[in-house]
């Protein structure tokens, strides 16, 4: 396999291992969603939220939607999704916290 490949691999997983930018992808799965939104849930501020949307942006994982000077965020492709949702089987697996991974399974649909 190509190096390139590899890395693009590496670096999709290094935007995936931070636990807010994985909560954010969780969330724009329910919907688009301004940073207020996600800032609320999330209880961060909205200049954390917008630093990790940059990051998420950068790397073709979120798209964005302007209406006047509101900014709305969603996903690029649902396909990320589905790699969080193996992860969570994969956990599932390996985990006697079977219980609350089926919890959070059950809130992305799967």
């Amino acid at each position: 396999m190509p190096k390139r490949i590899i890395k693009s691999v590496s670096d999709l997983f290094g935007v995936l291992s931070n636990p807010i930018r994985l909560h954010i992808l969780i969330l724009l799965n329910e919907g688009e969603k301004d940073v207020k939104e996600i800032h609320e849930k999330l209880g961060i501020s909205s200049s954390n939220v917008s630093q990790h949307l940059a990051i998420l942006r950068a790397h073709h994982l979120v798209d964005i939607r302007n209406e006047g000077t509101h900014v709305f965020y969603k996903l690029h492709n649902d396909k990320v999704i589905d790699i969080i949702r193996e992860a969570i089987r994969f956990l599932e697996l390996e985990f006697s916290e079977a219980e609350e991974l089926k919890s959070v399974i059950g809130k992305l649909g799967i």
